[in-house]
């Protein structure tokens, strides 16, 4: 786990999952539920330890051919989640898989 005043060593950012300590707390944050039309999000922070979400660069296309989110109304978004605690809490966290959205496939016999 980097410390959260840890710069990201690329322009990306950082990317989920990300886990950072601070003081003798854990925190995960990561993304979950988002409709296939949006786009992923990642981390940019600042030395201060000030993170906010960043949208792809142009370069970081999606499958439908744009980099940031475009849909009619109503516009859903992913969820974005922080699981704090110790390292225990972290691994036995279900947040992102509660948050998740349901499981389309018919036919799973190949799991």
């Amino acid at each position: 786990a980097a410390p959260v005043t840890t710069a990201a060593i690329t322009n990306n950012g950082w990317v989920y999952p990300a886990l950072f300590k601070h003081n003798e707390q854990y925190i995960l944050v990561s993304e979950a539920g988002g409709p296939d039309y949006y786009s992923g999000t990642n981390l940019s922070n600042n030395s201060q330890g000030q993170f906010k979400v960043r949208f792809p660069d142009q370069r970081e296309v999606i499958t439908s051919g744009g980099y940031l989110p475009e849909h009619t109304l109503p516009l859903l978004s992913p969820w974005r989640i922080l699981a704090i605690g110790s390292l225990k809490t972290i691994t036995e966290s279900t947040l992102g898989t509660d948050l998740a959205r349901v499981n389309q496939l018919k036919n799973t016999d190949f799991i």
